[in-house]
């Protein structure tokens, strides 16, 4: 039995025997292995291109719930201005049921969910560098 499947340390986020295998092709002056198809450069490009992908799609999904948080704001704003021309008791109650609706539904600013997103860059960082 090969002693790398005994021992699985993991580096740097790498298996041991990555690193090993990299610093032999780099002793070795082997750079083409590294983005060779299968070689480790391959893993990199496979991940950055998931990162990418994640990245896209969370970005979407910010666009979309800020759409529903303009949404929403433009309802309490319209409700509000409704609500200047109720008075009395009427007026009182709509007052706490509005204040309570917004403390339900939280922060609806749409800069918080872009201070949220992760870049593709953020969610991965090459271990090879290119030849």
């Amino acid at each position: 039995m090969p002693i790398l499947t005994i021992f699985p340390v993991v580096a740097d986020g790498l298996p041991l025997f990555d690193l090993c295998a990299l610093q032999l092709l780099i002793r070795r002056g082997d750079l083409q292995a590294l983005t060779a198809p299968g070689g480790f450069g391959e893993e990199d490009k496979r991940s950055e291109a998931k990162a990418r992908s994640e990245s896209l799609q969370q970005l979407s999904d910010i666009m979309a719930d800020w759409t529903k948080a303009l949404s929403v704001e433009m309802f309490f704003v319209e409700a509000e201005k409704r609500m200047q021309m109720v008075d009395g008791e009427r007026r009182v109650h709509l007052e706490t049921r509005l204040r309570l609706a917004r403390s339900m539904l939280g922060d609806l600013d749409p800069l918080s969910f872009i201070e949220q997103w992760v870049s593709p860059e953020e969610r991965y960082q090459r271990k090879f560098m290119d030849e």
